[in-house]
């Protein structure tokens, strides 16, 4: 008996699969070729192809093939992401800035090196240069609303001191940790 899909007896429910029987027409399982079921329009995508390739072996699968094949997606750097919450450390003091962008998180730590800006004042106090290495992205969300909302949180819990804008302690946060 022959484990695979009869030809064309796919009905569109998953749970009626008819198994072939019959010995004499047995495929090489090398030379099937799924189709992934996406409902009619992939029964007529088969029928398309049955007509193209006469003789061929396509068989409907249920499972995402992607979920089978390596991301071919390099990963976005930790500078180039955006919508994000971050942390800043000083590595001297261990002291924290807790923030927030919309934008690429490499323009935003240009804007803190800047000479008068609060965290560059609190590394040149510890005799420290500010470095991309010195930033992490602690949380990330595509609603700026939440966004703003999660910095909160987070400046809340964490109670970092280089942040000098109370902004936050205005909000009544209410928040499951």
């Amino acid at each position: 008996m022959s484990l695979l899909p009869a030809r064309g007896a796919h009905t569109g429910n998953n749970s009626n699969v008819q198994i072939r029987n019959d010995t004499t027409n047995r495929q090489n399982f090398s030379t099937m070729m799924p189709i992934e079921y996406r409902g009619k329009v992939s029964e007529d995508f088969k029928k398309k192809l049955d007509k193209l390739l006469p003789g061929s072996a396509f068989y409907f699968v249920s499972t995402k093939s992607r979920s089978k094949l390596c991301s071919l997606k390099e990963p976005v750097s930790t500078l180039l992401k955006s919508r994000v919450v971050y942390a800043i450390t000083c590595p001297a003091c261990a002291g924290t800035y807790i923030g927030q962008t919309v934008r690429h998180l490499s323009t935003r730590l240009k804007e803190h090196g800047m000479k008068n800006a609060p965290v560059n004042l609190h590394f040149r106090a510890c005799n420290q240069t500010l470095t991309s290495a010195d930033a992490a992205v602690v949380d990330s969300i595509s609603d700026t609303a939440t966004l703003l909302a999660l910095e909160a949180i987070y400046i809340k819990r964490r109670k970092p001191v280089i942040n000098t804008k109370e902004e936050f302690r205005s909000h009544n946060l209410q928040y499951a940790f």
